[in-house]
């Protein structure tokens, strides 16, 4: 088509205004690079590598996904971000996901010991079984995950709240990146799923999630009375995590509390209920007081479902629940892999102090 040709190479049409919109916000990570990799340094306070995710080693893709990511020696970054409409925009994107990625080292998630977690959570050790031969392996994330008979579950509540807790402390740290961290947060909350429909475990994880991303429930609309009454109980458990003082105990913690709630209910059971249910797990609620943990709650589920293992009279369906999606500027990380890669880096280390201190022979 000669005319739309020729109109779109003069900027004439609109497609060829929207195509030169798109190009004059977008921002290139190797445009960038040389002011990221200073701003990364100033974080750290150390050089910690900084690359595109075009360069991630063959053990870390994430099923095509261009999500930042760390393998414990350098922090990956998507080769280009045009999700706002305005380069300044586009580039904070990039700041906030180096500054959460950054976070994970700063706040001690992969500092995570099995020992010391059962130390400070003697309930966990044993609600988990965790053997003693479990207690001083390098990585602990694997006989941790490992513990919980459902570990995919496990790890996505994880995933989850850590994030929360990450994402409070560097926004409590670094004053400036409020207005960019509030901007991401809210872009990322408008691409997530709508939770009418989704299966009722399923609905609950991308519920926790999206409270996590600033979702307020009391305002949202259109919520299927099972999550009105469930996902509060849950979202109960991120306020600890907000805390100054919490830790990454803090978040297993919440990772067991959440999980004997969102266990007690079947894989393929819906969201929507009839109102018998609904009004029988009111009930069950109304016997709580406000603070109740889930480990109470899910208890007490237990109880009312007539000496079954789950809620009684939940609607089911043909698909059962699945996972959740990332929140792209949060990406994916493999903590048992960055955790054995610090290791490695801490024993060659001490090996070199090693090696300078003893006197030839």
């Amino acid at each position: 088509n000669g005319p739309a040709g020729e109109a779109y190479f003069t900027l004439e049409s609109a497609t060829a205004q929207q195509r030169l919109q798109e190009l004059q916000s977008l921002v290139t990570f190797s445009y960038v690079a040389p002011v990221l990799r200073l701003y990364t340094e100033a974080l750290m306070g150390q050089p910690l590598l900084l690359r595109s995710t075009a360069e991630l080693p063959p053990g870390l893709h994430l099923a095509g996904r261009d999500l930042p990511t760390s393998d414990g020696r350098a922090i990956f970054v998507p080769e280009e971000v045009g999700d706002f409409a305005t380069e300044r925009d586009n580039f904070a994107a990039y700041k906030v996901a180096i500054l959460h990625q950054v976070g994970r080292y700063e706040c001690g998630t992969f500092q995570f010991a099995l020992a010391e977690c059962c130390t400070r959570l003697p309930h966990l050790r044993a609600a988990l079984s965790l053997p003693e031969s479990a207690l001083a392996q390098v990585d602990a994330f694997t006989p941790f995950f490992a513990a919980f008979p459902e570990p995919a579950l496990a790890r996505s509540l994880f995933t989850v709240l850590e994030d929360a807790r990450i994402d409070a402390s560097m926004a409590r740290r670094y004053k400036g990146i409020q207005r960019d961290l509030a901007l991401v947060m809210a872009h990322s909350l408008r691409a997530r799923p709508v939770l009418p429909g989704l299966p009722l475990r399923q609905a609950l994880l991308e519920g926790l999630l999206q409270c996590t991303l600033g979702l307020d429930l009391k305002a949202a609309e259109a919520l299927p009375p099972l999550l009105r009454v469930l996902l509060p109980r849950l979202c109960q458990r991120l306020a600890p995590l907000a805390s100054p003082a919490a830790t990454v105990y803090d978040t297993a913690a919440a990772v067991l509390d959440c999980y004997l709630l969102i266990a007690q209910i079947p894989l393929s059971a819906l969201s929507t209920a009839a109102v018998d249910a609904v009004v029988s797990l009111e009930s069950v609620l109304a016997q709580l007081p406000d603070d109740a943990d889930s480990l109470l709650l899910a208890d007490m589920f237990r109880q009312a479902g007539a000496e079954a293992d789950m809620m009684p009279t939940l609607p089911e369906s043909d698909e059962p629940a699945s996972g959740i999606e990332p929140v792209p500027y949060r990406g994916e990380v493999k903590p048992e892999l960055i955790q054995q890669t610090m290791r490695l880096q801490e024993l060659a280390e001490e090996l070199s102090a090693l090696e300078q201190s003893v006197n030839p022979l």
